[in-house]
C-alpha cells in the first residue's frame, strides 16, 4: 500500500507499507526535498543498486527496506550525464558484534555511494561502493568512515600490525547499453567484490559477476529477460559481523545467495529467465523461472534449486 503527496516541485511525502512473513515494513514511507541537483530523501526508500532487473550484487529488494537518508540528483550533471546517490542506512539489531575479540551488540550502519555517467547515448557506466560499519562499541566516527571508505587498503582491510578491520566493505562496477530498435535490446553487466584482493586498490576479492539481456519487444505482444550470475565464497558473511551483510534475518544483495544454510558463505551459480506478456486492455501476465546450483565444497550437502513463479495485472474498473 502507497500513496504520496506533492505540495511543491521539490516536497513529496510519501506513506507506505508492505506486508513480510511475521513483519509489516513501512517501505515507501519517505520524506523527499531538494532540488534537480540535490535532493534529500529519509525516511524507508526501496534501492536497487544494479542495472539489472533480477540480480543485484549489493543492494536488492531481497530484504526488508532499510531507515535510511539519502542525497541523488533527479536531473543529469554535465554533458556527462552524471548521476550520484550517497546513503546511510540503518541495519537490524544483532548481537553477534565483534569487537577486539568481545562480542558487543547493536545496529550496524550501512554508508553507501553510487556514481554512474553516460559516455554515449544509451551506454551507461557505473560504480558502487558500500561499507557496513560500527554497531555497539565498534567506531562509528565520521572521520574514520571516510578513511576506510575511501582509502580501503590503509584503513580498512587487514594488513600486519592492524589490530582489526574498520569493517565490511563491498564494490560493483557496472555497464548497461541499450540497442534502440524497432525491437529494442538492453545488454547489462556487473562485476562485483567482497573487499578487494591482495592488498590492492580497485582489485576486487571473492569476485561476483552477472550477465544479463533484455528483449521488451522481442515479438508483438512479449518480451524476455534472461540473467546469469555466478560468485565466489565469503559474499555476505564476515568475521567482524557474524550475522554478514543481513537486514531482519534476510541477505541484502542477491538472492541466490539467501538459497543456502545460515552462516554458509559458499559460491554459487544462478540463471533466471522471464517472459512478459501485455494482453491489452492494460492486462498483463508474467512468468518467471530461477534456478540455483551452490558449489560443492561446502559442508553442507546442496541440490539444485528451482523456482517457478507467475503473476497477473488486471485493471479493476477505472483503477490500476
Amino acid at each position: 500500500v502507497a500513496a504520496h503527496w506533492q505540495p511543491s516541485p521539490y516536497l513529496v511525502l510519501g506513506a507506505g507499507a508492505m506486508a513480510r512473513p511475521g513483519e509489516l515494513v513501512p517501505s515507501g514511507t519517505v520524506l523527499s526535498a531538494g532540488n534537480r541537483y540535490a535532493r534529500v530523501d529519509v525516511g524507508f526508500q526501496e534501492r536497487w543498486a544494479s542495472p539489472l532487473s533480477d540480480s543485484a550484487f549489493l543492494q536488492s529488494a531481497q530484504a526488508a527496506t532499510m531507515a535510511s537518508i539519502t542525497v541523488s540528483n533527479d536531473q543529469p550533471i554535465s554533458r556527462a550525464r552524471l548521476r550520484y546517490e550517497l546513503n546511510l542506512s540503518r541495519m537490524s539489531w544483532t548481537g553477534r558484534i565483534y569487537d577486539g575479540g568481545t562480542l558487543t551488540q547493536g545496529h550496524p550502519l550501512l554508508a553507501g555511494l553510487h556514481l554512474s555517467v553516460q559516455p554515449a547515448p544509451g551506454w551507461s557506466l557505473g560504480a558502487a561502493r558500500q561499507l557496513q560499519y560500527g554497531g555497539g562499541s565498534r567506531d562509528a566516527r565520521a572521520i574514520s568512515l571516510l578513511k576506510a571508505f575511501f582509502a580501503p587498503n590503509h584503513y580498512d582491510n587487514f594488513r600486519q600490525g592492524r589490530p582489526e578491520e574498520f569493517g565490511n566493505q563491498q564494490a560493483a562496477w557496472s555497464s548497461s547499453f541499450i540497442y534502440p530498435g524497432a525491437a529494442p535490446l538492453v545488454v547489462s553487466m556487473e562485476y562485483a567484490g567482497e573487499d578487494t584482493s591482495h592488498g590492492t586498490p580497485g582489485r576486487l576479492g571473492n569476485s561476483g559477476l552477472t550477465l544479463g539481456i533484455n528483449a521488451p519487444r522481442l515479438w508483438r505482444n512479449a518480451g524476455l529477460r534472461y540473467e546469469i550470475s555466478e560468485w565466489q565464497n565469503s559474499w555476505y558473511a564476515h568475521h567482524l559481523y557474524a550475522d554478514g551483510m543481513t537486514h531482519r534475518g534476510q541477505v541484502i544483495g542477491h538472492w541466490g545467495a539467501a538459497w543456502r544454510a545460515p552462516l554458509d558463505d559458499v559460491g554459487g551459480h544462478s540463471q533466471s529467465l522471464a517472459l512478459q506478456w501485455n494482453l491489452g486492455r492494460g492486462r498483463s501476465l508474467d512468468l518467471r523461472w530461477r534456478t540455483l546450483v551452490n558449489q560443492s565444497y561446502s559442508r553442507t550437502s546442496y541440490r539444485r534449486a528451482n523456482e517457478i513463479g507467475a503473476s497477473i495485472s488486471v485493471p479493476l474498473g477505472g483503477m490500476h
